[in-house]
């Protein structure tokens, strides 16, 4: 015997058997048939280097189909990129402040060119090797070094 649910907006029916090893109860989004496809493939692996003035250096392995936000990759492996006030006080990474301010060492060439909003914010922070790490995205090996 063959049921089939109810549709319900975005739903495709799911068909429902009676048999015992195929007794799956539930309704498949949209979504689940025709998702994201996976970038499997081209995905990337590069090595994103932290240098850090009180703590030990690190290496991060990133793997992305796409250019990765440097202060969210840090955040997420608990590198501290805030000075004491930028603790305090942060816009969290909306390119306000300018508290999460990074060094570029090498690597500038994979990096997202400067946006005029990154300009402002970092304010009279001389050089081209200083960026936001919220409004910098890598898409290749970096080294930064934190709190310049």
């Amino acid at each position: 015997m063959v049921m089939i649910t109810t549709t319900v907006a975005f739903f495709v029916p799911v068909l429902l058997t009676t048999h015992k090893q195929s007794r799956r109860v539930g309704v498949m989004t949209m979504l689940g048939m025709f998702g994201k496809k996976s970038a499997g493939g081209n995905k990337k692996t590069f090595t994103v280097t932290v240098q850090q003035k009180f703590y030990k250096n690190a290496e991060l392995e990133v793997e992305a189909g796409a250019p990765v936000n440097l202060r969210k990759e840090l955040m997420k492996n608990k590198i501290d990129i805030y000075p004491l006030q930028g603790k305090i006080y942060n816009c969290g990474g909306g390119g306000q402040c300018g508290t999460c301010a990074i060094q570029i060492i090498k690597g500038a060439k994979n990096l997202n060119p400067k946006s005029p909003v990154e300009v402002k914010a970092l304010g009279g922070k001389k050089g081209d090797d200083i960026r936001l790490a919220c409004c910098t995205r890598a898409s290749g090996d970096v080294t930064v070094k934190t709190k310049p």
